[in-house]
């Protein structure tokens, strides 16, 4: 029967599950796992995946549409206990929504043209980042490593980037930070934004 067969969960699949999930709902999945059980992390990650989105996604009517229908196919098969291969065209047709447009190549022999892989006939990705963003990518970065490495003691320079950032933070006047960092770091600025 289908609910009792067994998943092996692979030790890279529980910690990629617990950065998404939490450690303390996914300790101890790795092995042999009851199908019925995996197919509840499956569908938590699903419910996870439409929070995602409503959060992060801003895309036009037509697409958000299309990236819900998707999302709910993937949440009934998941429910439907579905084999694996239904589970995963699922997910890969998600994958092709968020990237712009599910292709179509039902009728084509071959297909290797550059054109026959793009997908942006109606919107293309183009991530942006506010300033906010950028400095919260500076400390994460260049900043925050290097105090761990001495037990959050670090360098002045480290400490003052911080203290730098909370009272920019306090203000809401993350422009100036980044502007401030990037004149006194361009080397650094240019790795992560040139």
């Amino acid at each position: 029967m289908k609910n009792d067969t067994t998943v092996y969960i692979p030790i890279a699949s529980e910690h990629f599950l617990s950065f998404l999930l939490g450690t303390w709902k996914t300790h101890g999945l790795v092995g042999n796992t009851r199908r019925t059980i995996w197919l509840k992390y499956l569908h938590r990650v699903a419910a996870h995946l439409c929070r995602y989105f409503a959060e992060n996604i801003v895309t036009d009517k037509k697409h958000e549409d299309s990236l819900i229908s998707a999302l709910d196919k993937l949440q009934k098969s998941i429910k439907a206990n579905s084999p694996e291969p239904e589970i995963e065209c699922a997910l890969i047709e998600l994958c092709l929504l968020l990237l712009g447009r599910m292709p179509n190549h039902y009728r084509k022999r071959k297909f290797s043209q550059r054109s026959d892989f793009q997908l942006d006939r109606f919107r293309t990705i183009h991530y942006s980042q506010s300033y906010r963003q950028r400095a919260e990518l500076i400390v994460a970065t260049f900043i925050e490593p290097n105090l761990s490495k001495q037990n959050r003691e670090g360098d002045l320079a480290e400490k003052e980037w911080l203290q730098y950032l909370r009272k920019y933070k306090k203000y809401g006047r993350f422009k100036e930070f980044v502007l401030e960092y990037r004149s006194a770091n361009p080397d650094n600025y240019a790795i992560l934004f040139q």
